[in-house]
């Protein structure tokens, strides 16, 4: 990260976790499924973070922060199963809840603010996946195969969410005229932070030579032309968002030696 003042490369704290977890294996139809679930709880201590800071001149400017304290809870599945001969499917799903329960910081706007209630940036409530792929033999030692992967991601924010409907004061003196103060305003969430929910699939058709160690496939990625963004960040004076990859499709050949 590029710095513009010392201040941004000051350590921050070593962050703290005690995670807690149970869970669950089953095998099902069988043997021919496993069947996966867990529950879990982070408590997070000191959290590090990317945020920002006051600073001299520029009043402020991103660097790595802690929050004080914040946890996640969440609960997940997940199934493997040899349906057929040849047809396998596998699927996943999550369930998140984050939650910072104590800090305060600057957003990416540069406000100060009361982050208590806020979720994690970056951290969607519901995640899931799905795949399939049926194979069968073509010759002696040929097989082909069509695969097909699906993933969900639900809606996410990229920034804090701040508490209450007001900025907090700044102020930090270093002698005139590059003292930093920066009084109350109002403030309110700025929904062109959060990314709405995506469904991407991507498919493969290809042939597998098991003897000479080959195989040999096309592939179509995110083929529904989904359009969306990786990361949302501000940057100077304007907010920038980080597309996601379009629809893609080529050819692939690998070959193991080994």
């Amino acid at each position: 990260m590029a710095a513009i003042t010392i201040d941004q490369l000051e350590p921050v704290v070593q962050e703290r976790l005690d995670a807690y977890e149970v869970g669950f294996k089953m095998m099902l139809d069988d043997g021919s499924a496993q069947f996966n679930g867990s529950v879990f709880y982070y408590d997070y201590k000191d959290k590090q973070l990317l945020t920002k800071r006051a600073i001299p001149i520029f009043k402020t400017a991103f660097t790595l922060g802690n929050m004080d304290k914040s946890e996640v809870k969440g609960i997940e599945f997940d199934l493997f199963w040899l349906a057929t001969d040849g047809l396998t499917i596998s699927a996943a799903v999550g369930w998140l809840d984050t939650e910072i329960t104590d800090g305060q910081g600057f957003n990416q706007a540069g406000e100060s603010l009361d982050f208590e209630g806020s979720e994690l940036p970056f951290a969607s409530t519901v995640q899931a996946n799905l795949t399939a792929k049926y194979e069968w033999e073509i010759s002696v030692g040929y097989e082909m195969f069509v695969a097909m992967d699906m993933s969900y991601i639900g809606d996410f924010n990229t920034d804090f969410e701040g508490k209450g409907n007001e900025t907090l004061q700044v102020s930090l003196l270093e002698g005139t005229p590059v003292e930093v103060n920066i009084p109350p305003q109002p403030y309110r969430y700025d929904s062109r932070f959060t990314q709405d929910s995506y469904t991407l699939v991507n498919v493969r058709v290809g042939i597998v030579n098991f003897e000479e160690n080959w195989q040999i496939y096309a592939w179509v990625k995110n083929v529904g032309d989904e359009y969306y963004n990786n990361s949302i960040v501000k940057n100077a004076e304007m907010i920038a968002s980080y597309a996601g990859m379009t629809r893609t499709f080529g050819v692939t050949f690998e070959y193991s030696y080994f």
